[in-house]
């Protein structure tokens, strides 16, 4: 099968109506076909569990270096000026190089350490909540609680600490989403959030002991070279904040959403430790994962050729009833979500997840041994509206002990 006998479909997964709801699309899609046809952007794409897991798992015909977006790095023409990552853009050995670097910083012997201070950190905020009995789970819980842990971690200076999250999403969709004007218009504005993120990952501007000076001593020992220390800084400060953010308050949207598994975690809050990974196959934050076909291939029946591009709704996996049945379009913390791919798979899933599940299960013990109603709250939600991900950057939320 030929790329133009693929269903073809019309609707935009990066335009306002899948912004607001995309799961409706996400399965028409699903049914049409294991490879669609989006005709919009001329990529071929899957939202089945399978596919994009074995997608995402041959990463030698599917590739990450030439861009997890639309754009096509190999193509300078067409997008000049495009330069792949230091670790999500590469793939071996250049990728395993970066991945070992950056994977010691989230062992067990590393993060064990960190889990007293997190869980502090946890009671404190809730506490201060509790005593407002209203909060937005993106300002006031998420966005406080993840800015009071990972700067420090990274040991990035404190003055001008509020451009890691704007820096962590205009690099999401820098990378991620189709290059429309809106984008355009954002990334000419960014000057000032890319000196800020030049300057703060300088050797001499990073506290000792960091995340951030533990890899400057990884270049100092020749086991990196200083290019990519740059590269694996702005990583850490980029993935290790807005995903961890959103996916916090996209874990209290859905509680809110199914009161029932709010009153199952509250009345077992053990369960907070399954919460993160329940999340993220239910409302992934990210949505898309792209990739680019290596050469020409053979493919659940169709042929693409090299430099075709294939957009894998990640966010559309965990809702796929082939593999999750019945519970596939509720939210239910009974049953485990382990092999869902919020996170990736394969040689580029996220090489932090031991550190966003700390700081998830800690906030939501806290929450579940404290709280004995989580209800919406007054006012309007607000939408994020950015592609490639999906969360809500205002959701009143009223508690009470």
């Amino acid at each position: 099968m030929s790329l133009t006998r693929l269903p073809v479909i019309a609707d935009d997964p990066y335009g306002p109506e899948a912004m607001r709801d995309p799961h409706p699309l996400y399965a028409r899609m699903r049914e049409a076909g294991p490879l669609v046809y989006l005709e919009k952007y001329g990529a071929v794409a899957s939202c089945r569990y399978d596919v994009v897991r074995e997608a995402l798992l041959d990463w030698r015909s599917f590739t990450s270096a030439r861009g997890v977006g639309l754009a096509d790095l190999k193509d300078a023409k067409r997008w000049p000026g495009l330069k792949p990552s230091g670790l999500v853009e590469q793939d071996p050995p250049n990728h395993t190089v970066a991945r070992a670097a950056i994977g010691r910083l989230f062992t067990p012997k590393m993060m064990r350490p960190l889990r007293a201070g997190i869980a502090a950190k946890a009671d404190a905020l809730v506490d201060s909540l509790l005593e407002r009995a209203s909060f937005d789970a993106y300002e006031d819980l998420a966005h406080a609680f993840v800015l009071s842990i990972v700067p420090d971690l990274i040991g990035v200076p404190e003055l001008g600490r509020e451009n890691m999250l704007p820096f962590s999403t205009l690099s999401i969709q820098a990378s991620t989403s189709p290059h429309n004007d809106e984008v355009r218009r954002i990334l000419g504005t960014a000057g000032p959030l890319r000196e800020w993120i030049e300057i703060s990952s300088r050797r001499e501007n990073l506290a000792p002991g960091g995340m951030g000076a533990m890899i400057w001593e990884m270049a100092d020992a020749g086991e990196i070279d200083d290019e990519l220390a740059v590269k694996l800084i702005r990583a850490l400060m980029t993935a290790g904040m807005d995903t961890t953010i959103y996916a916090i308050v996209n874990t209290v949207h859905s509680l809110l959403s199914f009161p029932e598994q709010w009153e199952a975690l509250r009345e077992n809050p053990s369960l907070a430790r399954f919460v993160l990974d329940e999340t993220l196959r239910y409302e992934s934050v990210t949505q898309t994962i792209t990739r680019t076909v290596s050469a020409d291939l053979g493919f659940c029946g169709a042929e693409l050729p090299e430099g075709t591009k294939i957009i894998l709704f990640n966010a559309a996996t965990g809702r796929d009833p082939r593999r999750w049945g019945g519970r596939a379009d509720r939210y239910d913390l009974s049953e485990p979500s382990a092999g869902h791919l919020g996170l990736g798979f394969g040689i580029h899933q996220c090489v932090g997840q031991a550190l966003a599940k700390m700081e998830s299960e800690a906030l939501f013990t806290a929450l579940a041994s404290k709280v004995q109603r989580l209800q919406p709250g007054d006012g309007e939600r607000r939408i994020l509206g950015i592609a490639p991900l999906r969360s809500w950057t205002r959701l009143p939320v009223a508690i009470a002990a």
